[in-house]
């Protein structure tokens, strides 16, 4: 759950819960916690709230509860878990047998045991503790294996005596250090193949067999049962206590509350629909592309995935996906967290399996320090640079035996895999693999490619830009526009998961207040007259993916009501990653007032000059695409992503760039950035004119690759031309008419001057056709913007 600022504070009252119109339960509890800064709850980060109802619920029935607060203290209780795991009758193991390495061959089989584990005091923590719910996790390396670990993940349950009457756990495994040598012997970093058999006691839980687990890869022992609760922890009845089997359906002022604490997006789908998988393979890619450059659409890509957006907004099923399908394949989908090879943790004594912390320049002059967390590190994947001092340089050597199920990572395809189900089912275990996705994303290109100790958002060379510099970034945010969409989407996702006992809490802050400070000062620099415009910074010299900047406004405006509180204001009322929306939002709402065509559109020509800072003196809203030429005959590529048809009298400009900012030459004798006119127009070919109506203009050229961009103006819009699913406005592959429209509704809905409800209200028109009940992909989807309004 989550609650706005000043909702209740946990030092002057304690959560309760009771029946609707009724008296309170036996037991609840708030287990984790995010704090705001004046001291109110924000979220229950990844422990939850729990509860306990002595009173039946028959099967298939339903119960409200109320959630409120009550002055008073909430009990922490005494149990003692390390005592009573090794009083206990039966022990928690995982067996590896059959086991080979990609670069060692045969292997001896291992043991893991959680009575043996428990020994070990400096690999062991109470996560939380209440009165009746204790939350532990436990680590083991075993004797002559340096890289396979277990992580033992254990709840326990009590009564009002404190006795265990049932557990959920789980075992991970885990093959996440940086160097071969963690434990001071050498060994081979690589995929290890394996069997695995779980076990309570004698009884088999979970049985694997044929594993590849490649190196910085996980996986989690899940029930494999074929029923509503599959691919959950594993239940032990200890004192006649079922597993309980009841499913969460949030109330609207609930969910409403959510989304203004920034905990929850205000959709009721996601804004890519793939192939959703219900059964859970371990170290397989459960659902999501294992590509994960590969273009359409996958799930982790939006502010949550599909189904965790079902959940929330508790809308129809659709396609088939009752309720508890609906829980069952978001589950499945966030163990794709686990199966993606970004698990990296520290080695070095006193800090060993924790987080590497990062320096940033930008929050204490480049030196940090974390208690429980080691010193910081420049890491990087080659060694051609000098770090600033005084952070050792780490660089990276590819293990052996490839990357597992996934391949393919780049910063503008970034993962986010594991938040929404870690914070709706309060999952410890997958609230860490979501702080591997934010640390990977931190280091896995950085000091050799996009962020290589960042100047200010900013691409091109006309201005000089301030030479402040800002040490480790999110490595997406300087790579494509959608890039910065990830990473601040990372950033709001982890801050509502992280709990204020975390060790890795600070370190979370500052990488926030340092993406903050960036934001900020990128801001300061841009002139009146591009910040009338609007978007901060674009990828490409010429154009920018319209699609890409309404990703932007959703994210950023999410990650800012997760993150405000924390946040500094500027001098023009604002936070740098809201103004960042503020500015997205304001391009989109100039683009849009030239026609509302522009909702389907791929790239949209920004500026004539590779710096940002000059503007088209008319606020020109052209669509930028790609062509070939034969003698004078153009042909345009993907002119349907946004133009309907091309007519004569279209005016057009050829840019000095192609879609990815490598500069290439224009056909003779046409000239960049000079006007041109469309004449002999047929279909998605025509020829140019100097003038409107003019002669053709002969070339002699004939060409089909290494052409710049092309920028031609869109023509008056066709309402006849919208059908029910018209390819040319609606690419299946990134749905841009959902992405731009309910980016107009998070603009609303946040109070930004420039969407006004006349406006508005004539993009809800345009875009009715499509929000049919027949359309399950649209009606899904709509932005509620009431959600995000203040009141």
């Amino acid at each position: 759950m989550a609650w706005v600022k000043g909702r209740f504070y946990l030092s002057t009252h304690r959560l309760r819960i009771r029946v609707s119109g009724g008296n309170d339960v036996a037991f609840a509890a708030l287990v984790g916690r995010n704090s705001y800064t004046d001291g109110s709850v924000h979220t229950t980060a990844d422990g939850g709230v729990v509860l306990h109802d002595t009173t039946p619920l028959a099967a298939g029935a339903s119960r409200t509860y109320e959630v409120y607060a009550a002055p008073g203290s909430q009990p922490e209780g005494t149990f003692d878990p390390w005592a009573w795991i090794s009083a206990h009758a039966n022990d928690f193991t995982v067996e590896i047998t059959n086991r080979t390495g990609s670069s060692t061959g045969a292997r001896s089989n291992l043991t893991f045991s959680l009575k043996t584990a428990v020994s070990n005091t400096a690999r062991r923590e109470i996560v939380n503790r209440t009165a009746q719910f204790v939350r532990t996790k436990v680590w083991q390396k075993l004797d002559g294996e340096e890289h396979l670990i277990c992580e033992f993940h254990h709840d326990f349950w009590l009564d009002a005596s404190g006795d265990v009457q049932g557990i959920e756990w789980t075992a991970v495994m885990s093959q996440h250090w940086w160097v071969n040598d963690p434990f001071g012997v050498s060994q081979p970093r690589e995929r290890q193949n394996y069997d695995a058999t779980v076990r309570y006691g004698s009884t088999v839980v979970d049985s694997r067999t044929g594993l590849a687990h490649a190196y910085h890869c996980r996986w989690a022992s899940l029930r494999p049962d074929n029923d509503p609760q599959h691919a959950r922890k594993h239940w032990v009845n200890v004192s006649g206590a079922p597993m309980p089997t009841i499913r969460v359906q949030y109330s609207d002022a609930v969910w409403r509350e959510m989304i203004r604490a920034g905990a929850a997006p205000p959709q009721g789908d996601s804004p890519i629909r793939a192939p959703v998988s219900r059964t859970y393979t371990p170290l397989g890619t459960n659902g999501h592309n294992s590509s994960i450059m590969s273009g359409g659409g996958y799930l982790g890509r939006g502010v949550w995935d599909e189904d965790s957006a079902k959940i929330i907004s508790h809308s129809p099923g659709g396609s088939g996906r009752n309720p508890d399908g609906a829980w069952r394949a978001a589950r499945v989908s966030a163990q794709g967290g686990l199966g993606f090879y970004g698990h990296l943790r520290d080695h070095r004594s006193g800090s060993v399996g924790k987080i590497i912390p990062a320096p940033f320049r930008q929050i204490t002059g480049g030196t940090q320090s974390y208690a429980g967390l080691g010193a910081t590190v420049l890491r990087s994947r080659n060694n051609s640079f000098s770090p600033f001092p005084p952070h050792p340089q780490w660089t990276w050597v590819d293990p052996h035996g490839g990357t597992g199920a996934f391949s393919g990572y780049d910063s503008a395809h970034a993962t986010n895999y594991s938040t929404a189900i870690a914070f709706l089912e309060a999952e410890h275990y997958l609230a860490d693999a979501a702080l591997s996705s934010l640390d990977f994303n931190l280091w896995h290109f950085h000091f050799n490619e996009y962020v290589h100790d960042a100047q200010i958002y900013y691409q091109g060379t006309s201005y000089n830009p301030p030479p402040t510099r800002f040490g480790t970034l999110p490595s997406g945010i300087r790579n494509e526009d959608r890039a910065l969409a990830w990473s601040l989407n990372f950033l709001g996702r982890q801050w509502i998961l992280t709990d204020d006992r975390s060790i890795e809490r600070p370190y979370v802050l500052n990488v926030i207040r340092n993406v903050e400070n960036y934001l900020t000062t990128s801001a300061n620099y841009v002139s009146p007259a591009h910040y009338n415009r609007g978007l901060l910074r674009m990828h490409r010299p010429y154009a920018t993916g319209q699609w890409q900047v309404g990703m932007r406004i959703m994210t950023a405006y999410m990650a800012h009501l997760a993150l405000r509180d924390h946040l500094p204001v500027n001098t023009r009322g604002m936070n740098g990653i809201q103004e960042s929306a503020f500015l997205d939002a304001r391009f989109i709402r100039q683009m849009l007032a030239q026609g509302l065509y522009f909702l389907g559109a791929n790239l949209i020509g920004v500026s004539p000059s590779d710096d940002p800072t000059i503007v088209f003196s008319d606020n020109w809203y052209p669509g930028a695409f790609s062509f070939a030429i034969d003698n004078g005959l153009f042909t345009v590529n993907g002119m349907l992503q946004g133009l309907e048809t091309l007519v004569d009298g279209l005016r057009v400009q050829f840019t000095t760039h192609d879609g990815y900012a490598n500069p290439k030459p224009t056909p003779a004798p046409f000239q960049a950035g000079v006007d041109y006119w469309t004449v002999q127009t047929s279909g998605n070919t025509f020829r140019l004119a100097s003038t409107p109506g003019g002669s053709p203009i002969g070339s002699t050229v004939v060409q089909s690759s290494n052409l710049p961009l092309i920028l031609i103006a869109p023509p008056s819009y066709n309402r006849t031309q919208i059908g029910p699913n018209p390819p040319y406005f609606m690419p299946p592959s990134d749905h841009f008419l959902l992405i731009a429209h309910a980016a107009v509704q998070y603009a609303r809905g946040m109070g930004h001057p420039d969407y006004d409800a006349a406006f508005c209200n004539a993009v809800d028109t345009f875009m009715a056709p499509y929000f049919t009940p027949t359309r399950d992909v649209f009606v899904n989807w709509v932005v509620d913007y009431t959600k995000l309004q203040e009141s």
